[in-house]
């Protein structure tokens, strides 16, 4: 089974909605809450949303982190990136900070800690290809795809403009709150897919009045 009914999103019911989004909202929410950081939860590390089983996840200390929800009976896969450690008094919300700098492509001075972290650590978008690779090794027949929160967000939808479906040239996206991402796909040589390939794939959901999607909009 694909996700079809990912196409419909912006015109189906409000329960339909509710049915696809809230599973999706959830792994978001667990992405921060089962991984090192400000937000983990020891009790959450292998925790799940009804109807799914965990698979492969990405967590080291410091750096992108992402976990995967399996509904195999299905044959369907989310792989969910976890947004920006807000507390930079700790080396993950550091490096966290140091990847944002880099994705904005914003002029300015990264901030000092960052020279305590690698390249490799904080290239967020190569980490998360990496990730989707070894899913795809693992799970072949899995279709994903791929949602997050702010940073997690923007990592869904360059990691989905990058990542083929069985029936579309780019994978299914729904995120939460993204910032732009336009910028850092190029700044990894990816090719931006056209409004016709993301028509009806990729949604950014946000409530009205969200700081960090209205800045991508604008």
């Amino acid at each position: 089974m694909d996700w079809s009914g990912v196409h419909d999103l912006a015109n189906c019911s409000e329960q339909q909605f509710h049915t696809l989004v809230n599973p999706l909202g959830e792994m978001a929410k667990l992405s921060y809450t089962s991984t090192f950081g400000s937000y983990f939860e020891p009790g959450k590390r292998n925790a799940s949303v009804v109807g799914w089983t965990r698979g492969l996840s990405a967590n080291p200390q410091v750096g992108m982190r992402a976990l995967l929800f399996l509904d195999q009976p299905r044959g369907r896969g989310v792989v969910a990136f976890r947004g920006t450690d807000l507390d930079q008094t700790q080396p993950s919300g550091q490096a966290d900070a140091c990847a944002d700098h880099r994705l904005s492509g914003k002029a300015g001075v990264a901030p000092a800690f960052c020279k305590n972290f690698d390249n490799a650590t904080l290239d967020y978008v190569s980490r998360a290809a990496e990730f989707v690779q070894k899913v795809n090794s693992k799970y072949p027949e899995v279709e994903l795809l791929f949602t997050g929160h702010s940073l997690g967000a923007a990592l869904a939808f360059v990691t989905a403009s990058s990542t083929s479906s069985r029936s579309y040239p780019v994978a299914p996206a729904v995120a939460f709150s993204s910032p732009s991402w336009l910028d850092p796909l190029r700044q990894h040589g990816g090719r931006v897919p056209s409004s016709a390939a993301t028509y009806k794939r990729f949604y950014a959901i946000a409530d009205w009045y969200d700081p960090v999607q209205g800045e991508a909009i604008a």
